[in-house]
């Protein structure tokens, strides 16, 4: 506060004849200071409290609820062959691309067939002499039986002609069996596809010697059906047999299973259970399941990692809460509750399916309970809020809503 009169005035003031006047001017001046500094004095300074940190609420969800088994799994071919040849000899021919899709019994190798064709030819050589002995072998019997009979041989005679009658049979039926076998060798210098699939790269090239069941010619893969395997722990084989055991869980007819390749979120691809081991591996207490899954664009190769899900039972009812509302810390997951007296409380719950931005409550909440949903930063157990109902409103994009964004640490910790 400034007087009404200036330092300068004061002076000048007390120098002129007139000084009574100018001393009162400057006591009232005085006064008036006095008389506000007085005023100002006498004024309180209390601290008033800021008001309670507004946060939104809303209700836990309640809806029908599919419980799935999860797994991460892996996809291996149905069937499976490392091709090699039954015959030793050089390699004379590749009728493939590498990597092609190839048919069931379609040519994929030949190996030189020289050799082979000249056993079958010796081996039908060796046919035609057994059995032109075994004609010599039966009109020679045939001469000899009536001749006994008129008593013109000693039945001695009978008996070698029996002989050879038989020998010349078995050298026939020998004759046979080798060149069965000269062209089975033969037919053997083709190798073909067992059963349709992708083959990969040839192993041998052109021109080197090929050995008979150690040489990797190529390795062929079916591509449809595509098996997934995943295992199950014995926990949860367990509570399947006792949910199996009271009717929560039925096994007949097909089982469903959704699989999702790489990081995508979108189970894609549905196929079937096809087979479990029987009984839990000691060393890892898990079971080996197996899903069997079309693949008729080829899009599935095996090798990939997956991410499969089992439905578990009916749908049930459960209560549902938005993912941003849950917290973690040490302890566990959480909610923070407001109360009726508008005061924060700390929540520890079980969790269960994740639906997209809602994730599924098993317990530590009731229906009527009103569940903080953003503003978790500024709330803190034990203290009051000031809660508004949650409205609907578009969703934000993801990282820009601050609510979205939790503490380093829980509310509880702090």
């Amino acid at each position: 506060m400034k007087s009404e009169l200036s330092r300068e005035q004061e002076e000048a003031c007390l120098q002129q004849p007139n000084r009574g006047h100018c001393g009162r001017r400057v006591a009232a001046s005085l006064s008036a200071i006095a008389a506000l500094v007085m005023v100002g004095c006498e004024a309180s300074n209390e601290y008033a409290p800021p008001p309670p940190p507004v946060v939104t609420v809303a209700k836990p969800v309640e809806r029908p609820v599919q419980e799935y088994f999860r797994a991460v799994g892996q996809t291996r071919a149905a069937q499976r062959v490392e091709l090699m040849s039954r015959v030793s000899g050089y390699l004379d021919a590749i009728d493939f691309e590498d990597g092609q899709l190839v048919e069931k019994g379609q040519l994929l190798f030949v190996i030189d067939k020289a050799p082979y064709e000249v056993a079958v030819q010796s081996a039908e050589a060796a046919l035609a002499k057994a059995e032109a002995n075994k004609e010599l072998a039966d009109r020679q019997f045939s001469r000899t039986k009536p001749l006994v009979s008129r008593n013109a041989v000693a039945e001695s005679e009978l008996d070698q002609a029996i002989a050879d009658r038989d020998a010349a049979e078995a050298d026939v039926e020998a004759a046979k069996a080798a060149l069965r076998d000269a062209k089975l060798n033969l037919g053997y210098t083709e190798i073909r596809a067992p059963f349709a699939g992708r083959i990969g790269r040839h192993q041998v090239d052109l021109g080197n010697l090929v050995q008979p069941a150690s040489t990797l010619l190529a390795t062929i893969e079916s591509v449809t059906p595509m098996h997934a395997y995943y295992t199950v722990s014995e926990a949860d084989l367990l509570r399947f047999i006792k949910m199996q055991e009271s009717g929560e869980l039925k096994t007949e007819g097909v089982i469903p299973v959704d699989m999702s390749i790489g990081t995508d979120d979108d189970y894609a691809y549905h196929g079937h259970f096809d087979f479990s081991e029987f009984g839990v591996d000691p060393g890892t207490g898990t079971t080996e399941c197996r899903a069997a899954f079309e693949n008729e664009d080829g899009r599935l190769q095996p090798g990939l990692f997956v991410h499969l899900r089992v439905p578990v039972g009916a749908p049930q009812q459960r209560m549902l809460v938005p993912e941003n509302a849950l917290g973690t810390n040490q302890r566990g997951d959480y909610l923070l509750v407001v109360n009726a007296e508008n005061n924060v409380e700390f929540r520890p719950v079980e969790l269960g399916e994740s639906l997209g931005n809602e994730r599924v409550i098993l317990s530590g909440v009731r229906a009527d309970d009103q569940v903080i949903v953003a503003g978790l930063q500024r709330a803190r157990p034990g203290n009051p809020v000031t809660p508004e109902e949650e409205t609907a409103k578009k969703p934000a994009a993801k990282g820009t809503d601050a609510d979205e964004v939790e503490a380093d640490s829980s509310p509880e910790q702090q």
